[in-house]
């Protein structure tokens, strides 16, 4: 099910696409002026009309390529100039989340480039395949689906259910039979991210799918538990580097699945 707005002269290729799938979600469409930001989830950066930049504040800059990975945490800014781009975001709670890592083949110690299956990636997004982009990044998926210790495993699968963004702290840790302090610390380890960005990337999930189902920012700020659409916004924008209006201002349309 998808949500339009605005821009109907655009051709479905030419307008922003938010689509959510299992563990993961993915932005295809112009390229947005992104200021800096932190992703709560790794981020995979496709240049789909060119090869794009990351600038990391403090590091000298990698070079533009077709395909990076951005760590979760880390903060950044995309420079793509005026062609089409897409962002394929990892859940830490899915094998992709460390595949897509080792398929990178420029290993740059902070920004690894250059997937192995770079072309089939940037095609299929540039043809809006967003789940074929995802499988192609992801690769063969075998083993320990989370290769994380299975007690955060656990606690990211409680995150992830309809209304886990508010279980709290102490009673996942004490699912997890870790006190407080060391489970903080063990899932910051395990999933590469804090547990309170971990809640954000769910409530985003929960947004998103609200709004594919119809609903509006208002109504998707409140059923993913944020005080108000203002605060959902904030949280929007200090995650991806944008307003969620944008997206949708930009023609935009949410699909779920």
């Amino acid at each position: 099910m998808g949500r339009g707005t605005s821009g109907l002269s655009a051709t479905r290729t030419d307008r922003a696409e938010i689509r959510v799938g299992p563990g993961w979600a993915a932005y295809a469409g112009p390229s947005l002026e992104l200021g800096y930001h932190r992703g709560a989830v790794a981020c995979l950066a496709i240049g789909i009309d060119a090869p794009l930049s990351v600038d990391v504040e403090g590091l000298p800059a990698a070079g533009p390529a077709r395909t990076v990975l951005v760590p979760a945490g880390l903060r950044h800014r995309i420079r793509s100039g005026a062609g089409r781009s897409a962002f394929l975001y990892l859940d830490p709670a899915t094998a992709a989340h460390g595949t897509c890592r080792d398929r990178m083949t420029d290993a740059h110690p902070v920004l690894p480039r250059r997937h192995v299956a770079e072309a089939e990636i940037v095609d299929r997004a540039a043809e809006r395949d967003l789940p074929g982009s995802y499988r192609a990044a992801a690769g063969p998926m075998t083993g320990d689906p989370a290769r994380i210790d299975a007690r955060i495993g656990a606690a990211l699968r409680v995150i992830g259910r309809p209304g886990g963004a508010d279980v709290a702290t102490e009673v996942l840790a004490a699912g997890a039979e870790l006190s407080p302090p060391r489970f903080r610390r063990l899932f910051a380890e395990q999933a590469g991210i804090g547990i309170r960005a971990y809640r954000r990337w769910a409530r985003m999930i929960v947004v998103a799918r609200v709004v594919a189902a119809g609903g509006d920012l208002t109504r998707a700020a409140a059923d993913a538990g944020f005080a108000t659409p203002s605060h959902l916004s904030l949280a929007f924008r200090q995650m991806f580097g944008l307003r969620p209006s944008l997206v949708l201002d930009a023609g935009g349309i949410v699909t779920d699945g």
